[in-house]
């Protein structure tokens, strides 16, 4: 299954970034860029939409945890889980970051 992002402009302003495939080096890292874009458009609220993520690996665990970071510029949350284990690692950085993980619900 090949990468892929998207975006959709919500009626409140802000975003929705659909994650579909593998979050996984050089894909993960093309999010960052598709990221940065969106945000230097001036939009501030995103939601990444990971229930389409088949896996993701350290660097992309590292790019949420950065994207995470940016508290005082972005407003973050996550919708899950990954469909593995990593759904663990997602709430960890939710947590730690004082991110809103929204649930919605056991995606089989």
């Amino acid at each position: 299954m090949n990468t892929s992002f998207s975006i959709e402009y919500l009626d409140n302003g802000s975003v929705r970034m659909n994650v579909t495939g593998k979050l996984v080096g050089h894909t993960a890292r093309g999010g960052l860029v598709f990221l940065r874009a969106i945000t230097e458009s001036g939009i501030r609220n995103i939601t990444f939409d990971l229930r389409n993520v088949t896996s993701i690996d350290s660097i992309g665990i590292a790019i949420l945890n950065h994207i995470c970071g940016q508290s005082e510029r972005l407003n973050v949350s996550f919708q899950p889980p990954i469909r593995d284990s990593y759904a663990d690692e997602l709430v960890s950085i939710s947590r730690r970051e004082g991110r809103r993980f929204i649930d919605i619900g056991n995606l089989a």
